[in-house]
């Protein structure tokens, strides 16, 4: 829609607040490594990702690894459908993504009332 066609059937991208963390897919080159960041209120564009859990546990985020997801997202532990949203995402021009497991500290009481807060 944005490159395509962007004045005829499609309405215009807006900003939303984005979410308290998000995956920085890195450049759109692919040459950095994802990582968390943090988006202190910032207004912007970003893709999110529904997923079931079913399976396999999906990488997540806890109190542990935080610190180190804020760093770099360990690639040869992510999931082939994680990193296919990170390469769709890039591919359609965008930085950043959302997915539940890592953008929501699983273990923190506190970060899922804000979630819960925040969007119902």
């Amino acid at each position: 829609c944005v490159s395509e066609h962007p004045d005829e059937n499609c309405p215009p991208l807006q900003e939303w607040p984005l979410p308290t963390r998000l995956i920085d897919i890195g450049s759109l080159d692919g040459l950095e490594r994802p990582k968390l960041t943090v988006s202190s209120g910032d207004r912007g564009l970003y893709v999110a990702l529904s997923h079931c859990w079913g399976g396999e546990t999906p990488l997540k985020t806890t109190t542990a690894s935080l610190e180190q997801h804020c760093r770099s997202l360990p690639v040869r532990l992510i999931s082939k459908t994680f990193l296919d949203a990170m390469t769709v995402t890039r591919e359609l021009g965008f930085r950043y993504l959302w997915i539940d497991s890592l953008c929501i500290v699983q273990d923190s009481k506190l970060d899922w009332e804000r979630r819960k807060c925040r969007h119902g």
